[in-house]
């Protein structure tokens, strides 16, 4: 969308060490928007938005 790039993201990871409620071993999930701008070819602003499933 003009000079800004926007992604979805959808992150999981496998831990190996107990956060909250989930076990080592476990599963983290994440659902993430990004969005990049750009000028003259070089990145010059980032947003993330994070929501983190319960743990």
């Amino acid at each position: 969308m003009g000079n800004t790039v926007i992604l979805e993201i959808i992150w999981t990871a496998k831990i190996v060490v107990p956060i909250g409620q989930i076990p080592s071993g476990g599963q983290m999930k994440a659902y993430f928007a990004q969005f990049i701008e750009f000028e003259n070819g070089k990145i010059v602003r980032q947003r993330t938005y994070d929501c983190f499933e319960p743990f």
